[in-house]
């Protein structure tokens, strides 16, 4: 009894998880789904440098991995039966456990324009492997209606009030970016 209430629990708390890892894969693609319009600077700044990037006639394609190896301690119950050296028909029944490897992944994919803006993102992955960006996605300053990507360099020029703290900061190390006035 006291084994089979181990493993209900067991299977409580894996259940648990795995709803609260749904939301997590949920919570990065709602927020990064929300950064459309921003530059894609914005995202590297919190992400690092994507694992792989290309580049086609009008669009960049930019992604992000995250794989690892999960071990799982799993119950592991055997049973034997046969003749003990009295005679007698004997059953045994051995609880232990076993491990097992499980390969996780998380992908994110932020599509942008020839100019760097993103258009469109992605998360594919579990919620443990993705938990790894979560932390990172939820500092990304989320997106504001932001009239500059829309505008020439000189146009931009006067809307230097409107950049926030991080623009700011990231303008004053490389000026190029951009989203920084000429």
């Amino acid at each position: 009894m006291g084994h089979e209430m181990r493993l209900g629990q067991s299977t409580l708390v894996f259940l648990a998880v795995s709803m609260i890892g749904c939301a997590t894969v949920s919570n990065i693609d709602t927020k990064l789904a929300n950064l459309k319009g921003a530059p894609i600077e914005r995202v590297v700044v919190y992400l690092g440098a994507p694992d792989s990037y290309v580049e086609l006639p009008n669009t960049r394609i930019y992604r992000w991995l995250n794989s690892e190896t999960l071990d799982l301690v799993i119950p592991d119950t055997t049973y034997g039966s046969g003749y003990s050296t009295s005679g007698e028909y004997v059953t045994t029944t051995n609880y232990g456990t076993k491990t097992t490897s499980t390969d996780l992944s998380c992908r994110i994919t932020l599509t942008t324009n020839r100019e760097g803006v993103i258009r469109d993102s992605e998360v594919q992955g579990d919620f443990i492997s993705c938990g790894a960006f979560a932390k990172k996605v939820e500092r990304i300053p989320q997106q504001r209606t932001d009239t500059r990507t829309y505008l020439t360099p000189h146009q931009r020029a006067g809307f230097d009030e409107y950049l926030d703290e991080e623009e700011k900061k990231l303008c004053a190390i490389r000026p190029k970016l951009s989203f920084c006035a000429p």
